[in-house]
């Protein structure tokens, strides 16, 4: 005979943070109920973290799948509704931010692992192995970090690569946080088909935002025109406003919590008459 189920749903309730407690509190409260099954059903956008947190109990979340890499980092793809959860493509070591161009070509800033080697701009195939694996973390001999270093894994391409790698478009930053891509107003038209990349570095002196675009390269794709586009600020992130300009998150100093923060609006005020920002403004659903 099948043993009953109890499921829990409370749909779009709660934030991930909130999923994941709710769901560790319920764990040992249904420890030893072995008289039924204990199925629950947080938002999508808690799903992979709430199973990860109860990997090992008797307590099943609705979408009743594992998926992911267990030694590599991934980039995961579902519905809007949540379901058919998917990896997209994996081997990355601690992507930061996703960012579409306007043709819906993916990437990511990919950081570093402090050996010797440079952080990436990855176009995100479907599919693509990046080449980054856990246990390379903790190699030392016969090289500092396994064959991300000694196959030179995380290098642009290069005659001789390793043929199962996707190699990055580029190395450019030495901590990439926050990504942004021009939407089109807000900035003068020169950084049109732009991307900005966020390169924190522990200081303001030397971090800020990195600007660039790409140019196809066959089935590729190459880095032109980079530059510093804000510099001197120690910046975690970068998006573009629906009234125009660029927003950038300051830390301010240091790597641990300071108690400070800023927020900057950088802009044209050339632009700032601009009509297509108004457009876009009045376009944003009204807030609930």
């Amino acid at each position: 005979m099948r043993k009953p189920i109890i499921a829990g749903n409370w749909k779009m309730y709660k934030l991930v943070a909130e999923s994941v407690a709710t769901a560790l509190a319920l764990r040992p409260l249904v420890a030893n109920a072995n008289h039924c099954e204990v199925i629950i059903a947080p938002p999508f956008t808690a799903l992979k973290t709430v199973a990860d947190r109860l990997e090992g109990s008797n307590v099943k979340v609705a979408d009743g799948r594992h998926v992911g890499e267990p030694d590599t980092g991934c980039v995961f793809r579902c519905n809007p509704d949540g379901s058919d959860l998917e990896v997209f493509s994996f081997g990355l070591r601690n992507p930061q931010d996703l960012v579409f161009d306007q043709y819906g070509n993916l990437f990511t800033g990919d950081n570093n692992s402090d050996s010797g080697d440079q952080a990436r701009w990855v176009y995100v195939v479907e599919g693509a192995d990046n080449g980054w694996r856990v246990g390379y973390q903790f190699m030392e001999r016969p090289y500092s970090r396994g064959p991300f270093n000694a196959e030179k894994l995380w290098y642009p391409h290069f005659d001789g690569q390793a043929a199962y790698v996707v190699p990055p478009i580029a190395n450019i930053a030495s901590g990439p946080s926050g990504a942004a891509y021009f939407p089109g107003s807000g900035l003068p038209d020169r950084f049109r088909e732009h991307f900005f990349l966020v390169d924190f570095r522990g200081g303001g002196a030397n971090s800020g935002v990195h600007s660039f675009t790409l140019k196809p390269k066959g089935a590729y794709f190459e880095l032109t025109e980079p530059q510093h586009f804000i510099w001197g600020v120690l910046a975690t992130d970068v998006k573009f406003g629906v009234d125009g300009g660029v927003y950038v998150s300051d830390w301010v100093q240091g790597w641990e919590m300071t108690g400070k923060g800023r927020i900057y609006r950088v802009h044209d005020p050339a632009l700032d008459q601009d009509p297509l920002p108004g457009i876009t403004q009045r376009k944003q659903p009204p807030s609930s």
